[in-house]
């Protein structure tokens, strides 16, 4: 539609935030033809779509991302395996499918019919509890802490079951 050789376009009006009642005035005040309200409504209504397209609608997130790993890595609720660590045999509890994300080896031992499958214990005598804690933080949280000596033993536990990027 072209009104003095213009496209609606170029016409002086935002016409993004008027109303229906509001355009209808305006193209009365420019002379616009039926056919040029309609394309006025047209364009008005693909400039709401776009802006519609432009907004992500998301629902409230009450924890990050990393909160909800912290809070299930201190929370032994739906885990479905566990180590049992150092000469007390303390047991840790975890979660298959986040240890074979991060290690081949732990990812292969819960697939193959093993003992550590059966009755979905890995059982680490010659490691402490903080070192399998420390482990867990790494592969759930992405980061950890700790003393050099801890520090050390966790990188032992790391290469013992190849875990990747850490």
């Amino acid at each position: 539609f072209f009104f003095f050789g213009m496209s609606t376009d170029n016409l002086p009006l935002d016409m993004s935030n008027m109303s229906y009642k509001e355009l209808r005035e305006k193209c009365r005040e420019h002379g616009l033809s039926i056919r040029g309200r309609s394309e006025a409504l047209r364009s008005r209504l693909d400039a709401a779509l776009s802006k519609q397209h432009q907004t992500t609608h998301v629902l409230p997130v009450q924890m990050s991302t990393s909160s909800a790993m912290e809070a299930l890595l201190s929370e032994p609720c739906y885990s479905d395996v566990r180590f049992v660590a150092g000469p007390e045999a303390s047991e840790i509890s975890a979660h298959r499918a986040l240890l074979a994300l991060h290690s081949e080896v732990l990812k292969t031992m819960m697939q193959v019919d093993c003992q550590e499958t059966q009755r979905s214990t890995i059982t680490l005598p010659d490691v402490s509890p903080s070192t399998v804690r420390a482990f867990l933080r790494l592969c759930y949280c992405g980061s950890t802490s700790g003393s050099e000596a801890e520090l050390i033993s966790l990188l032992k536990l790391c290469h013992l079951y190849q875990a990747q990027a850490m």
